[in-house]
């Protein structure tokens, strides 16, 4: 069983912050008229994805409403002022992408996440767990086995890979949910749901978690032809050469423990 990894202080992984900056950004536009937030966060990532396309015409999509200089100018703007609120410092991508997606967090995702129980990571998905999802009738079944895998993913002390393995399997959450959901017999229902997700997660934590290793080598592969090239900057080569020494070690140690005559050979450049 893998330790739960120890947290690190997640400064925006609250909604009253991702506001905050909102505003901030919204008061460099006034003339824009950008007055809900909703509409703040589609132009950052309209500006987000400015950054990365090319200036030329294209005769496929849709063009933005907002003059690309605009763009430009607000994606400079955001990346400072989360440069000065965030060390170190946030990109606008993943603000755009995983930050200002809090502000659609349910309630009580919400409320795990600004307490400290779980990460923005955990959140994003629990989050999934939806009635829409899950083929429910209601929220509040939702918000049931949320609250049923939550308890139990942090009575195990559970890692955030383990979360997201109980979250996927959506098929056997669902089995538990709708074989014992009674709305009228709320207490009863929440305690044998939780029972449901316990016995669920015993049998997770039995697996041999090196099936997540693969798992993430896996996602990588069947990813690589998609990534054209062309579209890369120097900042994304940069963070991929960062980590990929740590990456390529811990493969080679992994390919050393399981095949003590095959070697990996060594990484150049």
């Amino acid at each position: 069983m893998p330790r739960r990894r120890l947290r690190k202080p997640q400064p925006l992984a609250n909604a009253t912050t991702v506001r905050a900056i909102l505003a901030e950004i919204r008061n460099h536009f006034p003339s824009l008229l950008l007055k809900k937030d909703r509409e703040v966060v589609n132009f950052l990532r309209a500006a987000l994805h400015s950054t990365s396309s090319e200036a030329s015409f294209s005769r496929f999509g849709r063009r933005s409403r907002w003059a690309r200089e605009t763009l430009l100018t607000a994606a400079f703007i955001a990346q400072q002022i989360l440069a000065e609120r965030t060390h170190p410092a946030l990109s606008l991508s993943s603000f755009v992408k995983h930050h200002c997606c809090i502000l659609n967090f349910p309630a009580d995702v919400l409320a795990a996440l600004e307490s400290g129980q779980i990460t923005l990571f955990e959140a994003e998905h629990l989050t999934r767990v939806r009635a829409g999802r899950l083929g429910l009738t209601d929220g509040h079944q939702a918000r049931q086995a949320r609250a049923a895998i939550l308890s139990a993913h942090l009575r195990s002390n559970g890692t955030a890979a383990s979360l997201r393995v109980r979250v996927n399997d959506l098929a056997g959450v669902k089995a538990a949910i709708t074989a014992l959901l009674l709305p009228d017999d709320k207490e009863t229902t929440v305690a044998a749901l939780e029972a449901e997700i316990d016995a669920y997660a015993e049998k997770i934590e039995a697996i041999d978690y090196s099936f997540l290793f693969v798992d993430s080598l896996t996602y990588i592969v069947q990813n690589m032809l998609l990534v054209n090239p062309d579209r890369l900057t120097d900042v994304d080569v940069d963070r991929l050469l960062a980590k990929l020494d740590d990456v390529v070690e811990v493969v080679r140690e992994a390919v050393a423990k399981s095949h003590a005559t095959v070697s990996l050979p060594s990484r150049r450049g």
